[in-house]
């Protein structure tokens, strides 16, 4: 019986020799159920006896490779941000070795790290006691570049290669058959360089005024701060109730990379307000590619003050007067008594 933890792991169960004469020898070939466990036992009975042998099984493997793999090999970059790809590399041997770490196949202008436990390392040593490792591949995108085309796919490898094994100028032009041949480990992964879509809606004053009935007006500027175009962007105004408060122009067909368009805000308030503060929400917003796009909310503090016409202060100007003459007439009278 083979034994892994007290649970029975082979292949058969058991194995029963009905006779086993004095002298004689008898072969057994029993498979494992678990091919990674590494210390087993091997009970036999007999003659009312249990005899445990415990064995070390050594790992081993057709070629010395390290395994890599991936647990999400296609994923997309925005431009200007980088990927992180969550990487498990396995060494099936005794003996202890150190592999180089190589991403093979990226444009020249994309940058990479690979990165375990907050440090960055270019090798890994693999022992009878460390034979597996995790690590993650930080590949960086850049803003633009000749040598891809958004949207479209791009395929490279991790490698894991012994450093004085391999000719580095081979190694720089082999395909995935050509180093499967070689004997190195490798993963392959997809990277899909995308458009950063990014929206700004800004002006130089968020502190407007407006003498009584009449209104204010203020520039706006939109700007594309992505790398891809946006189309059909929209302008909004949240106002107080009854305000007559717009953009102009309210939509814009299409705005280029780094690309700024002008837009003018006129706030007008309703007839009734009152003098004081208030507030203008604005914001500017579209979609790409099913997600909305949009800028950070700005807000425009209202200032409603007296419209200062003549007749209103004429008449302000009368009833100073006339408290002022009033007091003066009463004080002559109180002084005469």
């Amino acid at each position: 019986t083979i034994l892994a933890d007290n649970v029975m792991v082979g292949q058969p169960y058991q194995v029963h020799i009905p006779v086993l004469a004095l002298g004689e020898e008898v072969e057994v070939e029993v498979g494992l159920q678990r091919p990674e466990i590494e210390d087993l036992t091997v009970q036999l009975q007999y003659l009312n006896r249990t005899d445990d042998h415990v064995i070390h099984l050594e790992k081993a493997s057709a070629r010395d490779v390290v395994r890599v793999y991936a647990t999400q090999f296609s994923q997309e970059g925005p431009l200007g941000t980088s990927v992180a790809y969550e990487l498990q590399l396995e060494r099936l041997a005794e003996d202890e070795k150190i592999f180089q770490l190589m991403a093979h196949g990226l444009p020249a202008d994309f940058r990479y790290e690979f990165e375990s436990g907050g440090r960055n390392l270019s090798r890994l040593r693999f022992s009878r006691d460390h034979s597996s490792d995790s690590l993650t591949l930080n590949v960086y995108v850049p803003e633009q570049d000749e040598s891809f085309t958004v949207d479209q796919p791009l395929l490279f490898s991790v490698l894991a290669y012994e450093p004085n094994a391999v000719d580095a100028e081979v190694l720089a032009s082999a395909d995935p058959e050509r180093l499967q041949a070689m004997g190195i480990g490798y993963e392959q992964l997809q990277l899909v360089p995308t458009g950063r879509a990014e929206l700004e809606l800004t002006t130089l004053n968020l502190d407007l005024s407006v003498n009584g009935e009449g209104h204010s007006q203020s520039v706006w500027h939109v700007r594309n701060l992505g790398t891809v175009a946006l189309l059909d962007i929209r302008l909004q105004a949240l106002s107080p109730p009854g305000w007559n408060v717009s953009f102009e122009p309210e939509e814009i067909a299409q705005i280029a990379p780094r690309e700024e368009i002008e837009a003018k805000l006129t706030v007008r308030p309703i007839d009734s307000a009152e003098i004081g503060r208030y507030e203008v929400k604005t914001s500017a917003s579209t979609q790409h590619k099913g997600q909305w796009v949009e800028s950070v909310e700005r807000t425009v503090n209202i200032n409603i003050k007296s419209n200062g016409s003549f007749w209103g202060i004429t008449g302000l100007v009368i009833l100073l007067v006339s408290i002022v003459l009033g007091i003066a007439v009463f004080t002559v009278q109180w002084s005469k008594r």
